[in-house]
């Protein structure tokens, strides 16, 4: 039994997919919190005579509704209908421009993960055979494609749960009756997590995409067998990933076309860093039956 390099995926590209992410994140925040601050501390919230309708000349000038008319009554809960309005006009505004970025990101991952498969994989099976050659097949390119789309998907779904978070912090913040207190505060909580959560998501579909195009190439190099290895670098690891073999996954070696229960709790099958943040990786194994 012969085996190759560890592979491990690019930390570039995963930083260069968290800054872009970033970048969007942060702009979509600044403006949520500008308008929301500018909302909160007008002091013209009014109904108009007709509709009913709770208005104020804040919202008007923000392009949100149409000029004020004759005033007959001063109510504060004006607040919480400008702030949804608000949010849906933010939410509509940034849904397109993730929704135009999110494809550009992911290719960029994607390419750049192919390529650091390329080089690691063909480095780490020249350690036990030198006559791999890796190419793009119809497997591989399956994996490419599915990675990239669900990266896709992940990235238009933004603004609206972090919008969603923070419609529910504005309107806590409103029926509590302390305003700007308590909105400060949860909007920079909102924010750190949410950007956490990016840095992660980053992290997460760069080992997916790069762990299954690695699976393919194996496969199609006539690799059968890997080993698992364990990342050690989360601060909250799975024991059952962490534990060496064979009570666990660490250091045992297993077939792809049969591979490991990674979550006993549902019994799902698979290989490293298919689970939600799961950082392993694996190594490739040859034994006799891979070289015939």
């Amino acid at each position: 039994m012969k085996k190759g390099l560890i592979l491990r995926p690019s930390a570039r590209t995963q930083v260069l997919y968290a800054k872009r992410m970033r970048d969007l994140i942060e702009a979509m925040m600044k403006e949520t919190k500008r308008e929301l601050l500018a909302l909160y501390r007008s002091p013209d919230a009014v109904v108009l005579d007709e509709a009913d309708t709770i208005y104020t000349r804040q919202a008007q000038e923000l392009g949100l509704l149409p000029a004020l008319g004759p005033v007959t009554e001063v109510m504060d809960a004006s607040l919480a209908e400008l702030a949804q309005k608000l949010l849906e006009r933010i939410e509509s505004k940034f849904t397109v421009m993730f929704n135009n970025a999110a494809t550009a990101i992911s290719d960029m991952m994607v390419k750049e993960t192919l390529a650091t498969s390329d080089r690691t994989v063909s480095a780490s099976l020249k350690e036990v055979s030198q006559s791999v050659t890796l190419r793009m097949t119809p497997r591989v390119a399956q994996m490419v494609d599915a990675g990239a789309a669900e990266s896709t998907a992940l990235i238009r779904s933004v603004p609206s749960k972090y919008l969603s978070q923070v419609q529910g912090d504005v309107m806590r913040s409103i029926t509590s009756g302390n305003g700007l207190q308590d909105l400060v505060p949860a909007l920079e909580k909102q924010n750190v997590k949410t950007l956490n959560w990016a840095a992660n998501v980053a992290k997460d579909q760069t080992r997916k995409v790069y762990n299954n195009i690695n699976k393919a190439r194996m496969q199609d190099a006539g690799v059968s067998k890997f080993e698992w290895i364990h990342s050690g670098g989360s601060n909250k690891p799975r024991q059952f990933h962490m534990d060496r073999a064979p009570a666990g996954l660490n250091g045992g070696i297993f077939d792809f076309n049969n591979p490991p229960i990674i979550d006993k709790n549902t019994g799902e099958r698979g290989i490293p860093g298919q689970l939600p943040y799961c950082g392993c990786t694996m190594r490739p194994i040859i034994d006799l039956s891979d070289e015939g």
